[in-house]
């Protein structure tokens, strides 16, 4: 994976994964924790249509059309966006929770940009991007402590 074409954020998160994916996988409750992505609407089925509501941070709200792409229950989720077959934009927003030994959860949530315009795009929103991963991880870490406290 390129460093130019990656934007990838992680946090050590003091709950237990199966926890942590509950409140990943609950789509109906993001508006109540996630500063990001404040609505998310999916029929879940792979390759089929979802619906983001994003925040950009430094920018405005956008709704995001793209596809879901991944589901392994209790460790990741995906969804993300092809232009052109994939030959223009093909990306791929995951995000994976794994158990520590110590009951702690590792979250990590990365999207890889590429295609001809994937350059681009990260140099565009590259940052708003990165920004707004940063806070979805900083909104999941402060709403596991409110309802799975250790």
């Amino acid at each position: 994976m390129s460093k130019q074409t990656l934007i990838h954020v992680e946090r050590i998160i003091d709950a237990p994964a199966d926890a942590v994916f509950a409140v990943l996988n609950d789509f109906d409750r993001y508006p109540e924790w996630n500063g990001f992505t404040e609505r998310v609407i999916s029929g879940r089925k792979i390759g089929g249509p979802i619906e983001l509501h994003v925040n950009m941070p430094g920018g405005k709200k956008r709704i995001m059309r793209e596809r879901f792409n991944s589901f392994v229950e209790g460790k990741r989720l995906s969804w993300g966006l092809r232009w052109g077959g994939g030959i223009l934009l093909d990306c791929d927003r995951v995000q994976e929770v794994a158990p520590l030994p110590d009951g702690r959860t590792r979250y990590v949530t990365h999207e890889e940009f590429k295609g001809l315009l994937a350059r681009l795009i990260v140099r565009l929103y590259g940052e708003s991007v990165r920004r707004g991963f940063e806070l979805c991880a900083d909104c999941l870490v402060k709403r596991m402590s409110t309802i799975a406290p250790r």
